[in-house]
């Protein structure tokens, strides 16, 4: 329960963070039937501009539906099996907030400034505790790096399934629930487009991931990217107290 309490909030600041002012960008990696996907259309639900796309999306498909998506959220789902052209517009499009179309004519600049929330399996479709997460991406360094946290998705306990079949007859009527999320979430966004940061709450922020770069055993995936993403965590949830 603890680890997938701790996704969900990490999700639910995400969907508060507004693109127009933060970068917040996560990576779920889990086996098959986990619930991940499922995880990730919820949150495409509750925020008021977004799209999904799958491991079947063109390129011009990508870019139609990232223009579609310009302020929201975009759900990367089986991002493992994306074709590369179409991955490497959704890696410019999240460091830079466009990404360059090759045209006949010419080059063509399209914008879209979105949260990314991409899901994929680990390789050989299983992920083992207590090993390397970095290992078991099916992806090289750089595009893991682009990512501002990776969301472990483990398979769900076998004791867990009695509240699992309850949830699914009692959670089947949560329209209502949704749309009204959806609606407080734009609320807020456009309440408090931004939110300051101070200089001291950064230094504190600096400081955490200094030592976590020193503590963990994943260094590779501890940088200054990880510091944008605590900040825009921080600004997110100061919104959602606010």
């Amino acid at each position: 329960y603890l680890v997938y309490d701790a996704i969900k909030k990490v999700l639910l600041l995400q969907l508060f963070a507004n693109p127009l002012s933060e970068k917040l960008n996560s990576l779920l990696i889990g086996e098959v039937a986990t619930g991940k996907s499922v995880l990730a259309n919820c949150i495409l639900d509750m925020s008021p501009i977004g799209v999904s796309m799958g491991k079947k999306t063109s390129a011009p498909g990508f870019i139609e539906a990232s223009e579609n998506a310009d302020c929201g959220t975009i759900i990367c789902d089986e991002f493992d099996k994306w074709d590369n052209e179409v991955r490497e517009h959704m890696l410019e499009l999240m460091q830079f907030g466009k990404t360059t179309v090759t045209l006949k004519s010419g080059q063509r600049i399209v914008r879209s400034r979105s949260n990314i929330l991409a899901c994929c399996n680990p390789k050989n479709y299983k992920l083992l505790k207590h090993h390397s997460l970095i290992a078991q991406v099916p992806f090289e360094l750089p595009t893991m790096s682009r990512f501002h946290i990776l969301l472990p998705f483990w398979s769900v306990d076998t004791d867990l399934y009695p509240d699992i079949a309850v949830g699914m007859v009692t959670g089947s009527n949560e329209e209502d629930a949704v749309q009204l999320m959806r609606a407080t979430v734009k609320d807020f966004r456009k309440r408090i487009p931004f939110v300051e940061v101070s200089k001291e709450i950064a230094l504190e922020i600096g400081d955490l991931i200094q030592d976590l770069k020193s503590m963990s055993p994943e260094k590779e995936m501890i940088s200054p990217r990880l510091i944008e993403g605590a900040i825009s965590m921080v600004r997110a949830n100061s919104r959602i107290n606010n």
